[in-house]
């Protein structure tokens, strides 16, 4: 990796608005993928939960890499709102949504504890794993054919960001 390269995990996940949110992770996951392209960053998709509505995503999980990527993606962490008139609504009414999301810089060389960590395999249609921090409870799902490197980085990311948030309470 060049001297300006960055790696950070880049987590949307949809929160209240019911149907509408999920459409807005969608449009986020657009977004930022649009950005990517843009700045010729990579980006390795980790793990996405598709909604049962057309056009929507519930969760997604990506690695991206590139030129300055954490200092442009790391103000988006937080909750966005998003307002529009969704085209099946016959009335033109406004609805509202939010969508979290969650920026991890991501690092080499930090381990977890073997006896705090259980992986697990899930049964779905994509062969998933779950890494799960069981002190905590925290857990990172991802595709088998990624193996264990990537999602053990994003839960130690994860792990120390939960740290740093206990810290300031």
């Amino acid at each position: 990796m060049g001297k300006h390269t960055q790696r950070v995990a880049l987590e949307i996940i949809a929160s209240f608005g019911g149907d509408e949110a999920y459409v807005a992770v969608k449009l986020l996951h657009d977004m930022y993928y649009a950005l990517a392209q843009r700045k010729k960053w990579a980006i390795v998709e980790v793990n996405i939960v598709e909604a049962y509505v057309e056009e929507g995503l519930i969760h997604v999980v990506w690695v991206v890499s590139g030129e300055k990527a954490q200092q442009y993606l790391q103000y988006e962490s937080g909750i966005h709102r998003m307002i529009r008139v969704p085209p099946q609504d016959l009335d033109q009414r406004l609805h509202m949504s939010f969508a979290q999301v969650n920026i991890f810089s991501l690092k080499e060389g930090i381990t977890i504890p073997e006896n705090e960590l259980v992986i697990t395999p899930e049964a779905s249609q994509e062969a998933k794993i779950k890494l799960e921090h069981t002190p905590t409870g925290i857990a990172v799902r991802a595709y088998r054919s990624l193996g264990e490197e990537i999602p053990r980085q994003i839960l130690a990311a994860k792990l120390q960001q939960e740290a740093l948030t206990a810290k300031k309470q």
